[in-house]
């Protein structure tokens, strides 16, 4: 076989139906594989995003709870429960306990005493008075 031979041959081949078809599918399935490697890489990227924002917002609720577990651990906190919670006093305090002077003998309200004095109705009665009276 002759070169011009040869080089026709493999033009024709380039040239081809089949070769074209062939390169299209091999373009499309390349392309495809690319194109899901790209949206893998964007959904992998969005869930390290997330994750990086879950790292700061823990980082941030540990500093604040190790800030207040220094300050729990303060002797200063500590009085101030025991002063509140049991009732202690340091030495030369003085305690001083306010009470309401309303809450003598009676704590009842000024509607709760009305009902006393109202005569005690039968249940058909209150509800004639329900639906007819009031």
């Amino acid at each position: 076989m002759s070169r011009k031979s040869i080089i026709n041959k493999s033009s024709s081949f380039l040239s081809s139906p089949m070769f074209l078809l062939g390169g299209v599918v091999l373009f499309v399935f390349f392309g495809w594989a690319a194109l899901n490697e790209y949206l893998r890489e964007r959904a992998i990227d969005a869930e390290v995003n997330e994750l990086k924002q879950t790292i700061a917002d823990l980082e941030s609720k540990n500093g604040e709870l190790k800030s207040s577990l220094s300050y729990i651990q303060t002797p200063e906190f500590q009085e101030l429960e025991a002063k509140r919670q049991l009732g202690l006093v340091k030495d030369g305090e003085n305690v001083i306990i306010f009470s309401d002077k309303s809450s003598g003998k009676s704590t009842l309200s000024d509607s709760e005493t009305d009902d006393k004095d109202a005569p005690q109705l039968s249940n058909p009665q209150k509800w004639w008075n329900y639906f007819f009276i009031e």
